[in-house]
């Protein structure tokens, strides 16, 4: 089942014929422009994806950055990796200082996908 549109952003969930109680084993992969993110053939605990969906939803709507979104995407990847990541504060010449830049953090960890 797909929620969004696969051209812009969606989300890919499945059940598996087998979930194994409480585990919800399933399927589940992100779509950004067409393009598949993460490996929806692999198979995940669907619980634990939903557990770390929790703050990637409570920040909908708020990652917006148009300054930001101006620059090159492989220089927008670096800029919130490195913030991200700790290894550096160049983001902030783009977006304001109390904006939490863990918001564009929308990465299940890659234990799940």
């Amino acid at each position: 089942m797909d929620f969004g549109n696969r051209m812009s952003f969606a989300i890919s969930v499945e059940l598996a014929d087998t979930p194994n109680g409480a585990w919800l084993y399933g399927r589940f992969c992100y779509w950004i422009a067409g393009e598949m993110v993460g490996h929806f053939d692999a198979g995940v605990s669907l619980r634990d994806v939903i557990f770390q969906m929790k703050y990637i939803i409570s920040d909908a709507g708020t990652r917006r950055s148009d300054v930001l979104a101006e620059l090159p995407s492989n220089d927008i990847f670096t800029l919130i990796s490195a913030v991200l990541n700790e290894s550096g504060n160049d983001i902030y010449r783009y977006i304001p200082s109390e904006f939490a830049p863990a918001k564009f953090d929308v990465c299940i960890s890659s234990g799940y996908i």
